[in-house]
């Protein structure tokens, strides 16, 4: 279905045939059917993409709480494994913590930051993947010129928040944490969002899948992982 759709999209055609092995015509596809199919397959990726089971779409807006619940809980479990997760590598550095209180301050931009680039880089990828213009054969290409982009934008957004956070704490290393923190959260969320649904799709598996909570839960763990190591770090560095 979508590559007759995207044959129908690149060549402008208002219909194409259908044949056997043997050449027999057994029927056209035309544009209506398309966009029929087009509709079908965006409520599947968004569904998919927002971590909502695949088998209620046709029904979901008109079914019963119950329904609607069963829909949306499994990807939710994830999520809630993931902040237990999250919580556990906030005790692991609980000391950290505690001796530089500020750095819980931090945390929600932290993640809200990584969160939101690991989501951006994912719809990318899997919108690219839908319409063809991102080819499973330029994998490492394609992850290459993410990273690069993560990398512009983290040293941005990291220089901002190192001198947010060097004005209003006046503490220099913690400025340097932060900043340093958030510029590596973002490379990381966006390769790993552009990683996951180009594997998915190499593996067999529906990419739209990897984005939603997926990708959120693992730049969660992974962007607090990198925050409070590198706390840890620099703190006990340059206090010693």
């Amino acid at each position: 279905q979508e590559t007759a759709a995207r044959i129908i999209a690149d060549y402008d055609f208002l219909a194409i045939p259908v044949i056997d092995r043997k050449g027999t015509l057994l029927g056209i596809i035309t544009v209506d059917d398309i966009i029929d199919v087009l509709q079908e397959e965006v409520t599947e990726d968004i569904h998919k993409m927002v971590g909502s089971s695949e088998v209620y779409e046709d029904k979901l807006i008109k079914a019963s709480p119950l329904t609607r619940a069963k829909a949306r809980l499994p990807w939710l479990f994830v999520c809630m494994a993931g902040g237990i997760l999250s919580g556990s590598v906030i005790k692991l550095h609980s000391d950290t913590l505690q001796i530089v209180m500020a750095m819980a301050f931090f945390i929600p931009i932290i993640m809200a930051m990584g969160g939101n680039v690991g989501a951006q880089s994912s719809t990318i990828a899997v919108r690219g993947l839908a319409t063809g213009q991102l080819r499973i054969d330029e994998l490492w290409y394609n992850i290459w010129t993410e990273t690069k982009v993560g990398s512009l934008i983290g040293i941005i957004v990291g220089i901002i928040i190192a001198l947010v956070a060097l004005i209003w704490q006046d503490n220099y290393v913690l400025g340097l944490v932060i900043g340093l923190s958030l510029c590596l959260t973002i490379i990381t969320a966006a390769t790993i969002g552009t990683l996951l649904p180009l594997i998915f799709t190499k593996i067999k598996i529906d990419p739209a899948i990897a984005a939603g909570p997926f990708i959120t839960t693992i730049v969660d763990v992974g962007s607090l992982l990198i925050y409070f190591s590198l706390g840890t770090f620099l703190f006990k560095r340059f206090s010693g």
